[in-house]
């Protein structure tokens, strides 16, 4: 019986496909753990006169507030930041671009003159957004981590 459960497993991990299949698992189960650091809209990393900082792993311990977060994330236009790949955390909305914004819209921000201008490229929602203006691609990615713990 254990026997041919080694037997089945050998000649299923000379197949194409299951390879394939295999290599996608680990790719989603890589993405959802490191989905905080893929689409999260405070900063991986700041070098400043403060010194370095890692916001991103100070919003993911346990038992801090909003207030400490926000005040904590703010950083003068001299320092070395590395931000995430998607800047928008899941189901933070963004009001601009609300209403189904296709990626191929002509995607809209408020600068710091109250005037309404083009989305830079960096900050485009890459595959739209939803009905509120929530980002969808941080939304599959934040999705795939709690899909991948309830399903454990």
């Amino acid at each position: 019986m254990v026997n041919q459960i080694i037997i089945a497993w050998r000649i299923a991990l000379e197949e194409t496909s299951f390879k394939w299949a295999w290599r996608f698992l680990v790719f989603i189960f890589i993405m959802a753990f490191f989905s905080p650091f893929i689409a999260n809209e405070k900063p991986l990393f700041i070098y400043d006169q403060q010194g370095i900082r890692f916001p991103v792993l100070h919003s993911l311990t346990l038992g801090n507030s909003e207030n400490s977060l926000t005040t904590n994330n703010k950083f003068n236009s001299d320092a070395f930041v590395i931000m995430p790949l998607i800047p928008y955390s899941p189901g933070i909305s963004d009001y601009q671009n609300a209403d189904y914004r296709s990626p191929f819209d002509d995607q809209k921000k408020l600068n710091s003159k109250q005037e309404i201008e083009s989305l830079p490229f960096r900050f485009r929602h890459w595959l739209g957004t939803d009905l509120r203006g929530a980002d969808v691609l941080s939304g599959i990615i934040n999705g795939a981590g709690v899909s991948l713990r309830i399903g454990f």
